[in-house]
């Protein structure tokens, strides 16, 4: 009697298991063939990037004038040892050819021209911390106060919460300046300082035929779903690198913010084009 009823218990656990494998697999085939017919790979109806051209097109044949703006400010508390952000620094203003715009305190100049060699640099030291910069001026205590509900706490600290929100300020600005002394570009890029973590090959970073190409292709993604011609000061874009966790896959706007990061790259960057 007891062999028989373990021997049952045993059938019934291999059924349940078999029976959960299989809906756990129709389910993912279910979410795949969903995905795929939500936001298809490769549209058919997508125009080709090769015959599109921009309202605002540059003159033909000439490369688009590209800045890269960042920033470096020394925190008491930092995400990582002050080691590795000279080690980051070099792979980025030492390697990269292509114009910077760089705030940093006055302490550290030296640092970033000896790092940046020969190449074009233009260094602002108007702010020794982050809340000296203008939006963030008063803030501190409303940032000491957010830092408190920080679940990673341990290793933030309110200024670096100031400097992350002082990027779209910081690059706005870099640009205007530039203008007003006659240096202008077409496209202006945010790159964090430490944002180039490994080694790599990048010289004139980013591409500008690269970075021409992914506009003319945003442009046609908004001509593929029935708008019209767009300037390239129209288009916005959101780079992702992942999507919400399994049980976050029916979000819809009403349930709120969730905590995930899905956009957060090894290379940072806020896009900005000024034509």
């Amino acid at each position: 009697m007891i062999s028989v009823t373990t021997h049952s218990r045993r059938n019934y656990k291999k059924a349940l298991y078999i029976l959960t494998l299989f809906l756990v697999l129709y389910l993912i085939c279910t979410e795949t063939v969903f995905l795929d017919a939500a936001f298809p790979r490769n549209p058919a109806n997508m125009p080709s990037s090769e015959n599109f051209s921009f309202v605002d097109e540059s003159s033909p044949g000439r490369k688009p004038k590209i800045l890269l703006v960042s920033a470096f400010f020394p925190l008491e508390q930092s995400k990582h040892p002050q080691k590795d952000y000279t080690l980051w620094l070099s792979r980025f203003i030492g390697s990269i050819t292509t114009p910077i715009y760089f705030y940093t305190t006055p302490s550290f100049t030296t640092v970033i021209l000896a790092q940046r060699g020969p190449h074009p640099i233009h260094i602002n030291t108007s702010f020794t911390s982050p809340f000296d910069i203008p939006p963030l001026q008063g803030l501190e205590n409303n940032y000491t106060h957010l830092h408190s509900l920080d679940r990673e706490a341990f290793r933030h600290n309110p200024e670096l919460y100031a400097i992350w929100n002082a990027k779209p300020w910081l690059l706005d600005r870099a640009v205007r300046q530039l203008m007003s002394e006659g240096d202008e570009y077409d496209f202006a890029f945010w790159s964090d300082a430490g944002g180039f973590r490994s080694e790599h090959h990048y010289s004139e970073w980013p591409d500008p035929k690269r970075v021409e190409d992914v506009w003319q292709a945003g442009s046609s993604c908004v001509e593929a779903a029935g708008g019209a011609k767009s300037r390239k000061l129209d288009l916005l874009f959101f780079p992702v690198r992942g999507t919400f966790s399994w049980s976050r896959r029916y979000w819809h706007e009403d349930d709120g913010p969730i905590d995930a990061e899905i956009s957060e790259g090894e290379q940072k960057h806020i896009y900005h084009i000024f034509h």
